[in-house]
């Protein structure tokens, strides 16, 4: 950092960020760290740069790296690569989203990973959301159930997102009013946490299970 191929998914990021900076629930929550990895610019370049973009200054912060890369390691967050974008939250410091080059423009995935990490009690346990939907089991094997009450017909869609933030499942059907149940083949992840969002009409879900493979 910086890099001309690094401005729009560097933006989009930031963009993101300060928009929820910007609710009132989660004002000051955000930070927008803009860092040299390899510590050849310097601090007032770093700003130069993120102001010629519209990038800040509200809630950004720039710090060159120490000598050598040995504040922010990039091996420690999977190589290197321009632009990597990586959100971290919580006391533990837990990464939600880790992508570098092309794969770092992912405005959905920067989005679930903000809203996972500002909102871990809201998916932490949840395994029946306030508007009935049920997902079981949890933990889930090869399958995953769910069943869910309309008040009308809709157009109703399921998306898996993984700890990261990168969608590894989507699907979309028309559902009829009452009581209804969808049967998912997640044979294809591996062990670990997921975020099921699901939307209709207006709505949308987010409920948390696990799979054990």
């Amino acid at each position: 950092m910086p890099c001309l191929t690094c401005i729009a998914p560097v933006k989009t990021a930031y963009n993101i960020a300060k928009s929820y900076n910007n609710k009132p629930a989660y004002s000051g929550k955000v930070k927008f760290y803009l860092i040299d990895d390899y510590a050849d610019h310097s601090c007032t370049y770093l700003s130069n740069w993120a102001a010629n973009n519209n990038i800040g200054p509200d809630i950004l912060t720039v710090f060159d790296n120490a000598p050598g890369g040995t504040v922010i390691k990039e091996d420690d967050y999977g190589g290197t690569g321009m632009p990597h974008i990586a959100i971290v939250g919580g006391a533990d410091h837990r990464i939600f989203f880790n992508k570098h080059n092309f794969d770092a423009d992912d405005p959905a995935g920067i989005e679930s990973a903000i809203y996972h990490a500002l909102t871990p009690a809201s998916v932490t346990t949840i395994t029946e959301s306030q508007l009935g939907t049920v997902i079981f089991p949890n933990p889930a094997g090869n399958t995953l159930s769910i069943k869910y009450n309309l008040d009308n017909s809709a157009q109703v869609s399921f998306e898996i997102i993984d700890i990261i933030g990168k969608r590894v499942f989507y699907s979309s059907t028309t559902s009829s009013q009452g009581i209804n149940n969808e049967t998912i083949d997640i044979g294809h992840l591996t062990g670990g946490t997921y975020f099921m969002h699901i939307k209709r009409d207006n709505q949308k879900e987010v409920l948390k299970f696990n799979t054990i493979k």
